[in-house]
């Protein structure tokens, strides 16, 4: 397990979006894999192709890697939780480099 800088330590918070619904933005976690990757199914093929500049029918497994185990020295990803009948899913989840640009996933 990578140790973090305390400059990237990110502390979760809930937003309240203009339907209601509640949404938590906290950093991924391993736990978060399956999540992305049904996120992902659920993006049309030109959002796909809008945010990878790229056709792909699913998410690379390197990609996916380093989604989820961001460099602690200089990356750090965040993900975005909604509820449908008690169970989570994301929303979207963005990757963020230190010092240098940021992708968008």
């Amino acid at each position: 397990m990578q140790i973090k800088p305390d400059a990237t330590t990110f502390f979760a918070f809930t937003v309240v979006l203009l339907d209601g619904r509640e949404v938590l933005v906290r950093e991924i976690a391993e736990s978060d894999k399956a999540g992305l990757v049904a996120a992902f199914s659920r993006l049309s093929a030109d959002a796909r192709y809008a945010r990878f500049m790229a056709a792909m029918q699913q998410l690379p497994e390197t990609m996916l890697a380093q989604a989820i185990h961001p460099a602690a020295e200089r990356e750090f990803a965040l993900v975005a939780l909604a509820w449908t009948d008690r169970n989570p899913f994301i929303m979207g989840w963005r990757e963020l480099r230190c010092g240098g640009g940021q992708r968008y996933l």
